[in-house]
């Protein structure tokens, strides 16, 4: 089966969250508010803090939410994501294959046709309830400027099991996720070797070995939520393909928690596939950035236009190509209708 590869719509994960940016955002686009009561109104259902209050109405700067309402900021950005989506399908311009960045995979599956917004919203509250019963052990991640050979002889120097590469975003940047005590060696270890070493605004140390306790309570909270047959295809940089029909997704979300996320390798198998337009449904262009450093022909831009209002598909087409989807997935994946 053919598949024409024109665009990949981008969901971002941690750290993807611009306060003043989204509630400008909401003024202009109604979609913002309707996908934002949508989420409010399951996490007062079970019992969480509603993040209209925070995002919308007054919004707090990424740093503040990370340390006073982390369980809020991941609601933010998973609802950012769908209300930017909201917009593009709302203009007839969701088309294209779909990809998340780790935590950002849950909109792409829902964006895909697999979950509810409402049920996108219940897997974001019951992943936020496991992770605060971790435990107060300090962890966090680091974004390190090297490649993932140089990443590992930095852990090997380091020498703590819990410390790992948790993501790579390209040949020149690494994200290792750990112990803060450890992150803190390993950055000072990279500055050594005259490498750059950035703390990440994050609450928890994802896709690190310190989340695997939770893995198996978070997929018992979601096995209830049965998801359907995808409308479009999924990437997914973790398992570095697209989503099969027979893909247990509740089961590979909760070990996404623990598993590595190689959105370098993502990016490459999609460019092979033909594609050449990047569309991200975030506000911080975090993505965009990753995509701009690993894709040097790609077109990349965001789903909104900051400061016009204009959906992306707005501009000129982007260069399209033709490529053979896998079997597995295009024989089990109903077409956008």
């Amino acid at each position: 089966m053919s598949v024409t590869v024109e665009r990949v719509l981008l969901f971002a994960g941690q750290g993807a969250f611009r306060g003043t940016e989204l509630a400008r955002l909401a003024e202009r686009h109604p979609q913002f508010g309707d996908v934002f009561s949508e989420i409010d109104g399951v996490a007062a259902r079970l019992g969480g803090e509603q993040p209209s209050a925070y995002v919308l109405d007054a919004p707090r700067p990424l740093r503040q939410l990370v340390r006073e309402a982390p369980d809020v900021l991941q609601l933010a950005i998973y609802g950012t994501s769908i209300a930017l989506w909201t917009v593009l399908r709302d203009h007839g311009q969701d088309a294209g294959i779909l990809a998340g960045h780790s935590a950002g995979e849950i909109a792409a599956l829902v964006a895909g046709g697999a979950f509810t917004i409402a049920q996108g919203a219940e897997i974001v509250m019951h992943r936020n309830a496991v992770l605060a019963g971790v435990g107060d052990e300090a962890g966090g991640m680091l974004a390190i400027e090297c490649d993932a050979d140089r990443a590992r002889r930095i852990l090997d120097v380091v020498g703590e099991p819990r410390l790992a590469v948790g993501v790579c975003n390209g040949p020149r940047q690494i994200v290792l996720s750990g112990p803060a005590a450890a992150l803190e060696v390993a950055g000072a270890v990279a500055r050594a070797l005259r490498i750059g070493a950035t703390p990440l605004p994050v609450a928890y140390p994802f896709h690190s070995p310190m989340l695997a306790q939770a893995v198996p309570e978070f997929a018992a909270q979601i096995r209830h939520i049965e998801p359907r047959p995808l409308r479009t295809l999924v990437f997914s940089p973790i398992l570095g393909r697209f989503h099969h029909a027979e893909d247990a997704l509740c089961e590979h979300i909760a070990t996404a928690l623990v598993a590595p996320v190689s959105f370098q390798r993502a990016l490459d198998r999609l460019a092979e596939a033909g594609a050449r337009t990047f569309i991200e449904c975030a506000t911080a262009g975090t993505l965009t950035r990753i995509v701009e450093r690993c894709l040097a022909h790609a077109s990349v831009m965001p789903a909104l236009v900051e400061g016009e209002g204009e959906t992306a598909a707005a501009h000129p087409t982007p260069v399209t190509s033709s490529t053979h989807a896998e079997p597995s997935v295009a024989a089990h994946v109903r077409p956008v209708t």
